[in-house]
């Protein structure tokens, strides 16, 4: 598919088969490439709403790629002088620029959250935006670790409404997003998730790959039941006091890439969620001198920059696998013990729980 934008073509065409009487999410005739229109309803009704047909692919591009980098610049009140080098660093990083070149609406999504995130008084706002976001694409949902910043009665009720609204709609659209998971390439070059590991052993179109399909879930419950049995620490399940401008990020960005892990396979621009984490794992790892987040940093530049060893074979995806896989471990420990104290004690009453170990506000 040798187009810039080429993502973003998808909607442009898919606008201009709607204006044209057609149903993209069946029949595409406008694309060049003879995709189906592989995205939710909801994103059909946006994109005839704006009139997209009446625009160029490179003027849409253009408009999304500015939301984006504008979004991402306003995504932090304010930023330490290390983060700040840190971000500017990864800003430049293989994912980045493969969302940028390619154009996927990601950004779009990307930029809801981080304008939800910046601007948020409560929750009423990112609850809003993200919500929209999982109609658009789905893996939102995962923002949902957001709210573990309340205690446990405000956690239950806005996790409830959230993950309740965003069923419903899962059930509301089920038969077109049937026809969305057909259609939706599947990568697992430029990927990231569970299931790439397995291309080892057989590539993705052999009957082969299906019968190793439990190896990511028992290196799944391995790593996960690693993570929680170390996560315990001088100060119970508790982290130090975290920066409060950085922690919700943190939470937002590392639960996407976890929920997206799960997953199986996703492309590689979608790591741009981590990002989000680097602010609260720089505090971390320089005022709390945490080894799990020094450690977790350094893995994330290894999974955002390991593209640029080129050319890419064996050796370079046994690193890129590696890192994932311990990077995965390291930022559930990290979310697990960054979840308010109100729902740690009430979900675990029977262990120690300092009294010092404060609630975010």
């Amino acid at each position: 598919m040798a187009r810039s934008f080429s993502d973003i073509t998808n909607l442009v065409w898919g606008a201009q088969s709607i204006a044209n009487g057609y149903d993209p999410l069946f029949e595409n005739p406008s694309d060049e490439f003879g995709r189906k229109m592989n995205h939710p309803r909801i994103l059909q009704h946006i994109v005839s709403t704006l009139h997209l047909e009446r625009f160029t692919v490179e003027q849409v591009a253009s408009v999304v790629i500015t939301i984006f980098l504008v979004a991402f610049a306003l995504t932090f009140r304010e930023l330490d002088r290390w983060s700040a080098i840190l971000l500017s660093i990864a800003a430049i990083s293989p994912p980045v620029i493969l969302a940028i070149e390619r154009c996927n609406h990601d950004l779009i999504v990307f930029s809801l959250i981080v304008l939800g995130l910046r601007f948020t008084r409560g929750a009423s706002l990112f609850f809003g935006l993200s919500l929209l976001a999982a109609f658009i694409k789905l893996f939102p949902i995962f923002t949902i670790t957001y709210f573990l910043k309340y205690d446990w009665k405000r956690w239950l009720a806005w996790s409830f409404a959230f993950g309740g609204i965003f069923v419903a709609y899962l059930l509301f659209t089920w038969s077109d997003l049937a026809q969305v998971f057909h259609s939706t390439e599947k990568s697992f070059g430029y990927s990231y998730g569970a299931k790439v590991i397995m291309t080892i052993w057989a590539p993705a179109d052999d009957p082969f790959f299906t019968k190793v399909a439990l190896i990511p879930v028992v290196a799944m419950i391995v790593s996960l039941t690693i993570s929680l049995l170390c996560s315990y620490g001088s100060t119970g399940w508790f982290l130090t006091a975290p920066k409060s401008e950085y922690i919700d990020a943190f939470r937002v960005g590392a639960g996407v890439f976890l929920g997206s892990y799960l997953i199986g396979n996703n492309w590689d621009y979608r790591l741009i969620y981590l990002l989000l984490t680097i602010p609260q794992l720089t505090h971390w790892a320089t005022v709390g001198r945490l080894a799990l987040a020094q450690i977790a940093l350094a893995l994330i530049f290894v999974s955002l920059f390991v593209h640029w060893a080129a050319p890419f074979g064996r050796n370079q995806f046994l690193v890129d696998e590696t890192s994932n896989w311990i990077l995965f471990g390291l930022l559930f420990m990290l979310m697990f013990r960054s979840v308010s104290p109100g729902i740690m004690r009430a979900v675990l009453p029977m262990l120690p729980h300092p009294q010092e170990a404060p609630a975010d506000q």
